[in-house]
């Protein structure tokens, strides 16, 4: 049992910049965190719009900005409160494609104008509100390297699951408590993924150039390979990052053979893997903006929920002191 409640008291809605994803979200958290178990377009309308100042005389250039973001061709202004009730509504319809598109794993549910939280929910529901939370550290108060860690080791055996066990799938972090090879040290971790791997450590990096006491990563949270029966260089690998925070495009370099490739030397480059806990959609399923995913394959909530299965009993242990921290602590979050 966590001793504080994870998330803050008063939670603030997106800034005015902030994309149809990212506010879906906030209204999922609302939902999750209310006493009653729901939440309507006017209380959405009234805590989350009247809380930016968008009124009829306010600043509606950046509101026009969130509305083009999903609604490409519209002019929608917010110049009295009709207008603006119906971008919430349109929200809403927003929040109803993201139910069919998470189809059996999505737990809430959409009619009209309310959304509700189920009140048991399945293994795959469970996930999705784990995501949930991992996806916005920045409505979290207490615990978010507790999060971050969660994250990673999820993605441990996400990957475990996903390449069969016909793969080596390790844990190359610091942060998380999970069993892994790889040593406290950082310049000991490149000996040892070097010995693992059949690759040749750069001579450039030596224990003096990486820092005789680095106990970070260098930016590679797991690493998965297949291990042939030979000491010949080259095999299929993966090097991994998890990004919970909003700035996971900037991380998805951190990962990428270009920047490992002054340490190793490579036969072959590795597979670049992201794994982000968000919903990177847009309303028909697709990437929320492609232009923005490169050199890199991306993981985002959709894809987990639709790979993993068999090993999801084990990973929703993980989070339970925190799914619990927020069951018990609603009346904490709402006035």
């Amino acid at each position: 049992m966590l001793e504080k409640p994870i998330l803050k008291e008063n939670l603030q809605s997106p800034k005015q910049k902030s994309d149809w994803n990212k506010w879906a979200d906030y209204i999922e958290l609302l939902c999750w965190i209310s006493p009653d178990g729901h939440v309507s377009v006017d209380f959405v309308l009234d805590k989350c719009l009247d809380e930016l100042g968008l009124k009829s005389s306010g600043n509606t250039t950046e509101y026009q900005e969130l509305e083009d973001d999903i609604y490409k061709g519209g002019s929608l202004k917010p110049k009295d409160d009709d207008e603006k009730q119906q971008h919430i509504e349109r929200l809403f319809l927003f929040l109803s494609c993201r139910q069919q598109l998470y189809a059996a794993s999505y737990p809430f549910s959409i009619d009209e104008d309310i959304i509700s939280i189920d009140k048991e929910h399945s293994l795959s529901q469970k996930l999705y509100l784990c995501l949930l939370i991992s996806s916005n550290l920045g409505s979290v108060d207490n615990y978010k390297n507790l999060l971050t860690n969660k994250f990673e080791e999820l993605g441990v055996y996400f990957l475990r699951e996903i390449l069969s066990d016909k793969f080596n799938v390790h844990y190359f972090g610091k942060g998380a408590d999970i069993p892994s090879p790889f040593p406290a040290k950082l310049f000991e971790k490149y000996q040892a993924l070097s010995s693992l791997l059949n690759l040749h450590l750069s001579p450039e990096i030596t224990e003096e150039y990486v820092g005789k006491y680095n106990t970070g990563d260098n930016g590679l949270d797991i690493v998965a390979w297949y291990p042939f029966k030979d000491s010949g260089p080259g095999t299929m690998m993966f090097f991994v990052q998890s990004a919970c925070g909003k700035q996971w495009f900037e991380k998805q370099w951190e990962s990428h053979a270009f920047r490992w490739k002054g340490i190793f030397w490579f036969k072959n480059d590795p597979t670049n893997l992201v794994l982000i806990p968000r919903s990177y959609r847009d309303e028909e399923g697709q990437w929320k903006n492609p232009t923005k995913i490169e050199g890199s394959v991306i993981i985002d909530r959709l894809r987990f929920l639709r790979s993993f299965s068999m090993g999801l009993a084990h990973c929703i242990d993980l989070y339970e002191p925190i799914l619990n921290s927020i069951a018990t602590n609603k009346h904490n979050y709402f006035d």
